[in-house]
């Protein structure tokens, strides 16, 4: 997310949040044009990814409508912290519940006439 940024703030250059801790994220201010800055209505993975389904259907609209190609939608996943039960297995509910909430919104897309030919889901 972006706003105007006033003329006499200091240039900042962002980072990404590179250790896993929320809200370790730095954000980019140029001065007279625009800052980042973050939604507190979404959700943050412990990276400081904002996690948005419903503005992926929003772009998916406003890229089709404005070039009018079909949509291939790549590196679409959550990343997280990991570990394995004692049976080996991840407890992954929310990577499941990411996923489904995002292909919702894709097939929203789809039902306002947005041709998405592929998804491809990046796990990490």
């Amino acid at each position: 997310m972006a706003r105007h940024c006033p003329q006499h703030t200091p240039k900042q250059i962002g980072a990404f949040n590179r250790k896993g801790h929320s809200d370790q994220a730095q954000y980019f201010k140029y001065p007279g044009l625009f800052e980042q800055i973050s939604n507190e209505h979404l959700k943050k993975n412990a990276w400081d990814w904002q996690i948005d389904p419903v503005g992926l259907r929003f772009l998916l609209n406003r890229l089709y409508d404005m070039y009018q190609l079909p949509i291939m939608i790549s590196e679409n996943g959550i990343g997280a912290h990991e570990a394995s039960d004692s049976g080996q297995m991840v407890q992954d509910d929310y990577r499941i519940q990411y996923c489904k909430e995002h292909l919702y919104q894709v097939g929203l897309a789809l039902q306002d006439g947005v041709k998405v030919i592929e998804i491809i889901h990046s796990i990490l």
